[in-house]
């Protein structure tokens, strides 16, 4: 398996597992139509992934998305008063920013904690670092998909 991590303006990085050849276990939460056999690798660019809004209440484009427009807009006030509606407590600005500042030095790591996007390129799990990544490395920026999980990255700006 490969992934491929970009950092602003730094060359291309490979880096390759020699674990078992079978994928790590899907959790319980993704659903089903992603886990079928046959599902096969696909690339999604950033601009076509969907996100729910917390609380469930529908979904918006991940550029409409609270984390990235508070991002985009350095908006703390708008992302704590949404943190706090939906009882994310642990999600602090301050914990967003170290996570900007360390995806700007080491760039984008897709392989730990695993990312997850539904066949319908719903994000389950990497909300936060995939509006990131769309700030810095832009919406053209392609993921590449095996059932699931992200596997590799693209960026549009060709760094």
């Amino acid at each position: 398996m490969y992934a491929q991590i970009r950092k602003p303006g730094k060359s291309i990085t490979r880096v390759t597992s020699t674990a078992a050849a079978a994928d790590p276990p899907v959790p319980p939460w993704i659903g089903m139509p992603d886990n079928r056999k046959g599902h096969g690798r696909r690339e999604v660019k950033l601009r076509d992934l969907k996100v729910m809004l917390l609380g469930g209440i529908g979904k918006v484009s991940l550029s409409e998305s609270l984390y990235y427009t508070a991002l985009k807009t350095n908006n703390r006030a708008a992302y704590d008063k949404y943190i706090h509606a939906n009882n994310r407590a642990s999600d602090t600005w301050a914990k967003f920013q170290q996570t900007l500042s360390s995806i700007r030095r080491k760039g984008f790591q897709i392989l730990d904690p695993h990312i997850y996007i539904t066949a319908d390129n719903e994000v389950f799990d990497g909300h936060h670092r995939l509006a990131i990544a769309m700030l810095l490395y832009g919406s053209d920026s392609k993921l590449h998909i095996s059932g699931s999980r992200v596997v590799g990255f693209i960026t549009s700006h060709g760094l």
